[in-house]
């Protein structure tokens, strides 16, 4: 009787930190990879609806070259139905992570990216 309860209180113990550890990586790093930057410290940048430039966002002092347009927002719902676009344009920022930002507004995305600036490319 002993050896069942102390079974039962280490396999609850194991559960219970299994379900407190944080994996880092979202499900869009595990289903998007093609969205997921190369490198530590890189964003990808992915727009919907609205033709970014890396030269637009140098413009702003804001250096990201890995930039992914697409041109509807219906065909972006059908390829990637996780990202859940609700309108356009739409801009989702991911690191190697994930995604770390989704907005529809590109003055709050350049807001956003001076204030979490990706590392710098050496």
């Amino acid at each position: 009787m002993k050896k069942v309860t102390l079974f039962i209180f280490v396999l609850a113990s194991i559960m219970i930190f299994a379900s407190c550890s944080e994996d880092p990586i979202d499900d869009y790093a595990r289903y998007y990879t093609e969205l997921i930057p190369d490198q530590e410290g890189q964003y990808l940048l992915f727009s919907v609806e609205d033709d970014i430039t890396s030269e637009q966002l140098e413009e702003q002092n804001i250096g990201i070259s890995n930039i992914i347009y697409e041109s509807s927002s219906d065909l972006v719902n059908n390829e990637y139905p996780k990202l859940n676009i609700e309108k356009s344009p739409a801009y989702i920022l991911f690191d190697t992570n994930g995604m770390v930002y989704k907005t529809y507004d590109y003055e709050k995305l350049l807001e956003y990216l001076k204030e979490n600036p990706q590392d710098q490319v050496n």
